[in-house]
């Protein structure tokens, strides 16, 4: 299909790359079957072939960038600075998209554009907030509900960029985990409407070796930060009650998933009642007991609350005697 001289790009869309060497390739070669969308990409350092492969693109709609490490929050802040469509979308450089399912929502965006954000969902019908239930939705966004229209990453949405820059809304670059919830929690704070779509084009590649996976951070560290931010944003949008129901969620549920992954590592209990004594004193045990969350984390938790090590110390020494299986990458439709 031949593209028109003068066709209007209604998207850009931004992919950072870091060490993509293995499914960039693939990626590029879906995103030039799109019309009406510009590209920019933006590499983060990579130390293999990445830049070669992004630099012998030669279709005018990339724009290649190549910076040094900084991140993959500055590269999606770049991107929504350079932006100069109606819309911005955001796609990982080791996942991939149906092309007919995109490209029918970008020919769609004339209609879509009285909206702040188009997202795709998981529900069969299309739902349009125009009076957004900003609680609910946000309680999505953080994984605090089991039955979730609106998913938490950035990837599976298009933004209005002047939406985004009008109310100065970017990624948290301290973060490294969880800048994701943050950057969509403050969307959802600043946005007056929002469509839902249930016509999935996201392909995200459950992939062991990704980027995310291999990076090396301080769990507890990225976590007590990013809590501290998430609290901030929060209580600029709720109420008191509001906000003390969301944020003792999370914070419930932060505390479960350090705890777990502290203890999975090397079985500390020192280090789990540290955790403990960091946390319990912001907790309500009513609110544990009455939290959102899978059986084994409430038990978890309970039995943390009640210092109850040896029995845990158990629970793990019996889930780790069966073997681990290798992982094997393929991809979830979003």
């Amino acid at each position: 299909m031949k593209r028109g001289m003068n066709a209007v790009e209604k998207v850009t869309v931004v992919i950072p790359t870091f060490n993509s060497e293995k499914y960039i390739g693939s990626l590029i070669e879906k995103l030039k079957q799109l019309n009406n969308v510009k590209f920019i990409l933006i590499d983060d350092g990579s130390s293999d072939n990445t830049p070669k492969i992004l630099k012998n693109i030669k279709d005018e709609r990339f724009n290649i960038l190549l910076n040094d490490h900084k991140g993959v929050s500055f590269a999606r802040n770049l991107g929504i600075k350079l932006c100069d469509t109606e819309y911005i979308s955001f796609i990982d450089s080791d996942d991939m998209i149906n092309v007919p399912t995109f490209q029918k929502i970008v020919n769609n965006l004339a209609i879509e554009a009285i909206y702040d954000v188009v997202s795709i969902g998981n529900s069969f019908e299309q739902h349009d907030y125009f009076e957004l239930d900003k609680l609910d939705l946000t309680e999505q966004l953080l994984m605090l509900k089991t039955n979730i229209d609106i998913l938490p990453g950035p990837v599976s949405k298009m933004y209005k960029a002047s939406f985004l820059k009008a109310n100065r809304i970017f990624f948290p670059g301290e973060i490294v985990v969880g800048e994701d919830m943050l950057f969509n929690v403050e969307v959802i704070g600043a946005a007056t409407s929002l469509c839902v779509l249930s016509t999935p084009f996201y392909l995200c590649r459950n992939n062991p070796g990704s980027v995310t996976r291999q990076q090396k951070y301080n769990v507890e560290s990225n976590q007590i930060a990013f809590l501290d931010q998430l609290q901030m944003r929060l209580q600029k949008i709720f109420s008191r009650e509001d906000f003390s129901q969301i944020f003792q969620a999370k914070l419930i549920s932060s505390w479960i998933e350090i705890s777990y992954i502290s203890f999975s590592n090397n079985h500390d209990v020192s280090k789990l009642n540290k955790l403990r004594n960091r946390f319990i004193p912001r907790i309500k045990f009513t609110q544990l007991l009455g939290n959102n969350m899978r059986t084994t984390q409430k038990v978890l938790g309970i039995l943390i609350w009640f210092r109850q090590y040896l029995l845990i110390k158990i629970l793990f020494s019996f889930k780790h005697m069966k073997k681990n299986k290798p992982e094997v990458a393929n991809f979830s439709l979003l």
